[in-house]
């Protein structure tokens, strides 16, 4: 509770504008390679099918792009992010259950499809900036998630098509962020997000590695780890964690 308060008030109360330097923009495009895991639970149902070993999701491929804007006088840094994921799957029911108005086996075949929109407002300050350090930058400050997702299954043993439920929630966590540049070309960085104090979370482990060409353009790789755990949202629970590889590129004006 009181790590929160702070990353909320080191966002909301300006600091000095003497340690603004030049405004500087930055825009990034990714590309991910995810794994889906967990469980989505109907509570008005019966069983709690998994993500892989009942719906079969597989991985896929999905992509993002995010805008952020640093230096600007009297006012936080700020990030706004988009990402898209689709997962598909088909297989066979491990287990009986239900999902709204479709009945499950164990056997049964399945087809089921998952569709994720993932909307991330950041604000944040970077306390080093009073010790004039240019080898470390650090972030710290709350985000807010807006996270939407669509669940849809159908049991091809029968000719209905899907059943499809949707989930979505607004989250507000506490998010940290460590760059290290311990040479011009080369950076590592860190991203964490929790903290959340509603029923509803949103978690991000992110670890990569930007290799610059110039002062304008970076490549960007690395691993990611990220869950959201809704509950009783449209009388769905839903458990989800994503993780695999990413890669992208980075612009700076």
């Amino acid at each position: 509770m009181k790590f929160f308060i702070i990353l909320f008030l080191t966002s909301v109360f300006p600091v000095p504008s003497k340690i603004k330097a030049a405004t500087i923009e930055y825009l990034n495009l990714n590309l991910y390679n995810l794994t889906p895991h967990g469980t989505v639970e109907d509570r008005n149902g019966t069983g709690k099918p998994g993500l892989r070993g009942d719906l079969h999701l597989s991985r896929t491929i999905g992509y993002s792009g995010f805008y952020s804007l640093e230096n600007v006088p009297f006012i936080p840094d700020f990030r706004v992010e988009y990402k898209k994921l689709h997962f598909s799957g088909h297989g066979e029911a491990s287990k009986n259950f239900t999902f709204k108005d479709t009945s499950f086996s164990k056997g049964d075949p399945v087809s089921s499809k998952l569709d994720i929109d993932d909307f991330n407002l950041t604000f944040y300050y970077q306390p080093l900036n009073y010790f004039n350090n240019n080898g470390i930058k650090l972030e710290i400050g709350p985000n807010v998630n807006l996270f939407h997702s669509e669940v849809k299954v159908a049991n091809k043993k029968y000719s209905n098509g899907y059943t499809s439920e949707s989930t979505g929630a607004l989250i507000v966590s506490g998010y940290v962020g460590l760059e290290f540049n311990p040479i011009y070309y080369l950076t590592y960085y860190v991203k964490l997000r929790g903290l959340s104090l509603s029923k509803n979370k949103a978690n991000l482990f992110l670890v990569g590695v930007k290799y610059s060409i110039n002062d304008q353009l970076s490549l960007n790789g690395g691993w990611i780890y990220e869950r959201k755990k809704l509950k009783d949202v449209n009388d769905i629970n839903l458990d989800i964690s994503t993780k695999g590889y990413f890669l992208g590129v980075e612009l700076v004006w």
